[in-house]
């Protein structure tokens, strides 16, 4: 009876699966932007069921982009790249979007070094349905997921 109950509020205060699909595709737009207010943007109409989730994304979303908007080094972003990853911590093995960017720093007397840097969302579901969305600081690098792949096909 209490999950029948709790599954209404959900559908009735989440987004629905078609809903999910465009939100998660939206929200990875934004991400790869790393522009903080991009994201502050979606998240804005859907604060009221997302909760503390809302305040906890967007406070480390300010925490995660921080880095290339305020780098000891001028900063310039050279690509971002998304890539399917899963969580090696809290999560064991739960589905993880990783973001791969690729990023320039000019130092000293014009030299420039390119580094990369990776980002991870998880986006809990149930049903089809966006029930949370949180950074994930411990999951595979995209080499290490292709590894897997490799192994997984031999086998």
């Amino acid at each position: 009876m209490l999950n029948k109950l709790l599954s209404s509020f959900h559908k009735k205060a989440g987004l629905s699966p078609k809903e999910t699909r465009k939100f998660i595709s939206a929200m990875n737009t934004a991400v790869a932007t790393l522009d903080p207010q991009h994201v502050k943007q979606l998240l804005q109409p859907h604060g009221k069921w997302l909760k503390q989730s809302y305040y906890d994304f967007y406070s480390e979303c300010l925490k995660e982009f921080k880095f290339y908007t305020e780098n000891t080094y001028p900063t310039t972003i050279e690509a971002v790249t998304l890539f399917d990853t899963q969580c090696i911590f809290c999560e064991l093995g739960c589905r993880v979007q990783g973001f791969q960017v690729l990023y320039k720093e000019t130092h000293e007397h014009g030299m420039q070094v390119v580094r990369s840097d990776q980002l991870g969302i998880v986006y809990k579901m149930t049903e089809g349905r966006l029930t949370d969305l949180q950074w994930c600081h411990k999951f595979l690098s995209e080499d290490e997921i292709n590894d897997i792949k490799r192994i997984d096909l031999a086998t």
